[in-house]
Formats: C-alpha cells, structure tokens, sequence
C-alpha cells in the first residue's frame, strides 16, 4: 500500500538548531569570498553590494563628499597629529577606493540598463522596418519566424500554423506525426501551369532532400524536414531556411529562367524568326502574366484589374509615371516600360480569353521589355527575376497608400473648415435687463 509522503519524510529534521540569521549571513559575504563562490552561490547572494550595505547611489556620493570632508579637515587641522592619525588616514583612503569601486559598479550597472534600452530600442525599430520590408519582400518574413526555432536551434517544436501570402498563396507548416518531422505545404493557383515550364527540375536542384512524393490533402507541393538529418553547420541551416522562405519566388523565378535561356539560344541561332513560347502564368482571378522570348529582348506583360474608378484613376497615373520616368538621363539603361488600358499588346492579342475582354475599362496592360543587359547570368538575373515578381503588388500597395495619403489630407482640411465655421459664429449679445424703480 503507498502512503503519501508527508514534509518531514521529504525532508527529514535535522538535529542542530535553526540559525534564524542564515539568510543575512549569507548575503553578507567578504569581497575575497564573494569572488571566490561567485560561480556557486545563488543570483541574490551575488548581488552583495545591494544586500549588504543597502545603499543607493545618492547614498553613495553622500558618503564619498563626506568622507572627503573629514580627511580634508584631519590635513588641515590636525598635522600635529600625523603619526597618530597615520591609520586613519589609510582607514579613509581605504574607504574611499571601496566607494570608487561602488560608484563604478553602479555606473556599469547604468551602462547595461542604457544598453538594455537601446537594445530593446534598436530592436523595437527593426521590428518596425521588419514589417514594412516583410510587406514587399522577396521572401516570406512569417515563414522565417515560424520555422527559424526548429531549424535553426534544432528545438523541436509543435507546429500548426496556416501562412497566407500575395496573389493567393497559402501555406501551411504543421508537425503531424512528431515533434521532430516539420511537413511545409503550399497551394497556389497556377501550380498546374508552372508545372508545364519547369517547375519539377527547380524543385529537384533545389530541394531534392525534402520533396515528398505524398502530397498533403489540398495542396501541390509538400516539404518534410527531419530535424535529426538537417545539416550541422548553422550557416548551411540558414541557407535552408532562406530558401524556404523564397519558395513562391523559386516557384515564379522558372518560367523567366526559361526565357531567358531561351533568348539566349535564339541569339546564338542564325534564325531571323523563331517562334518562342508564350508562357501564361495565371496567377490571380482573371489576372496573368505573360511571358515571351524573341531574338533580341524578353517581353514580360502583366494585365491588372482595377476593381474601382479610384483604383484606375491612380494606376494610370503610376503606370504613365513608368513609361516618363526612362526619360530621364539617369535612368536610361531601365527597361522600357509600355501601358494600354483596353487594347491588349500585340505580342497577346490573339488570345481568345482576351478578344471578350477587349472593351474592359478595368484591366490595363503593363509591358516590360528586358534587353540581355538586364538579365546577365548571376547576381543581375536573380534581382530581375525577384523585383519583377513584386510588380503589381508593388504598384496596389502604392495606390493603396496614395488612397490613404489623401483620406488623411481631407480629414485635416475638413477640420480646418469646421474650426473656420466656428470661429464665424456671432456671439451672442446679452441684453441686461433693468426693471423699473
């Protein structure tokens, strides 16, 4: 039969007497001892300058003026009595060095506080520019955040976690089976085409050890990280958890490889006319990107849809600023940029899905021509490939902020008006009344 442990049988009374005075005995510990067990004693016992002579850092420069007082006095008063007051007087010095100590430990202490709040400061604002960089980024900053503490430390970690991005893509980062196996799905709305350009071969050069033949229920593509088997260098994990951040990026980046590759061939042929490929990426509802190489230039055409007039009146604005803007003597070597609100460019407009949509006053159509300068193989590829993605994520998100700038300007001018109609009420005349006497 188990019986239930009582305090004492936990822990048993010992014979000696209780010393009620244990606790400030050990707060007050000698410098020599206090450096020798500082490793051993506990946090409260180590801030000794606190528990033993409790004083404040007013206290401190208090004492050190009077101090200094008092031996002032002794040298000026009392040189009779040199060879008297000899050990007082290293009394006094002795004194003064141990609150020199005190001061400057408590001017540390300051300095790790300032150091905190800068810290916490600095931190503050990183998370800040964090937000707006995670706005129109390359790669995912939610996925990153998620994934950093089981890739990174190599912490397991249960996981179940739903991250959205632009133009619809979803994903989802979820343990299932063990706290060791992380399974990363993503779904996006032209996987099926992308899957046509490419898309198997990136995946296999750039996440053969982690693509899984088992798809989870509703998405296309699933990871699966073994925590055990991940790599052992910690700048070869962050590698890893960098690319999956990217993954959307790498999965666009495909078809504008394959342009690329392929203006090159034509370039080398000695063909007038080939007939290049149109590759459709129709990655948002009745929005696509268009993508085509020819012998000299890749043309890239984005159709957009304004959903209101406010929408299309600011976008044309912003898209005829594109095509001004190579006008200028700096920025000449930019790509050029073409814009048609109805009529889709000519590289499309034999498509059928477009012929009914040829009078449609909402969707415009931004074409960007890209010369080899544009995508040297390296560095200069992978930018333009990265920049190009953002686009029309990058052109709402200014008409979105440009919306939001003039809301605010009309609410200051609306308050100026209403303090303006104010301040033009008539006072009120206050007749005195007299009665008759």
């Amino acid at each position: 039969m188990l019986r239930k442990k009582t305090p004492a049988a936990i822990a048993p009374t010992s014979n000696k007497k209780t010393n009620h005075s244990s606790s400030s005995k050990t707060n007050k510990l000698s410098i020599f001892q206090f450096w020798k067990s500082k490793d051993k004693v506990p946090e409260t016992t180590i801030g000794f300058w606190n528990f033993t002579f409790n004083i404040q850092a007013t206290d401190i420069f208090g004492i050190a003026v009077l101090s200094r007082t008092i031996s002032i006095i002794i040298d000026s008063n009392f040189r009779f009595l040199e060879k008297q007051t000899k050990f007082l007087k290293w009394a006094i010095i002795l004194w003064e060095a141990l609150l020199i100590t005190m001061v400057v430990w408590y001017i540390g202490k300051v300095v790790d506080v300032i150091w905190l709040v800068a810290k916490l400061l600095d931190d503050g604002v990183r998370g800040v520019f964090r937000v707006i960089e995670g706005i129109l980024n390359y790669h995912n900053v939610v996925i990153e955040e998620a994934l950093r503490q089981p890739i990174i430390g190599l912490e397991p970690t249960v996981l179940d976690e739903t991250v959205v991005d632009f133009d619809g893509v979803s994903y989802h980062i979820s343990t299932p089976q063990s706290k060791n196996v992380i399974k990363f799905s993503v779904i996006m709305q032209c996987y099926k085409e992308l899957s046509q350009w490419g898309v198997q071969e990136m995946l296999q050069r750039e996440y053969s050890p982690y693509c899984q033949t088992e798809v989870e229920g509703g998405y296309d593509l699933s990871l699966e990280f073994v925590l055990q088997e991940l790599p052992q260098d910690k700048e070869e994990r962050e590698a890893l958890l960098r690319k999956v951040s990217l993954i959307k990026r790498n999965l666009l980046a495909q078809p504008f490889e394959r342009a690329f590759e392929q203006q090159a061939q034509f370039e080398n042929e000695k063909e007038a006319n080939p007939t290049p490929d149109l590759m459709q990426i129709h990655y948002r509802d009745q929005e696509a990107i268009y993508i085509q190489a020819q012998h000299d230039r890749v043309t890239v055409i984005f159709s957009t849809l304004f959903k209101e007039e406010t929408d299309r009146i600011f976008g044309r604005v912003f898209l005829q600023e594109f095509v001004d803007a190579r006008r200028r003597p700096a920025i000449q070597n930019a790509p050029q940029v073409l814009y048609s609100s109805k009529d889709p460019p000519l590289e499309i407009r034999h498509l059928p899905e477009l012929q009914a949509a040829k009078d449609d006053e909402d969707i415009g159509y931004v074409t960007f021509v890209l010369f080899p300068r544009h995508f040297a193989k390296g560095e200069m590829r992978e930018k333009t490939i990265s920049q190009i993605q953002l686009f029309r994520d990058y052109l709402h998100y200014h008409i979105k902020c440009s919306k939001a700038y003039m809301h605010s300007r009309m609410r200051a001018r609306v308050q100026a008006f209403l303090k303006v109609l104010n301040r033009a009420k008539p006072e009120a005349q206050v007749v005195e009344k007299k009665t008759i006497t």
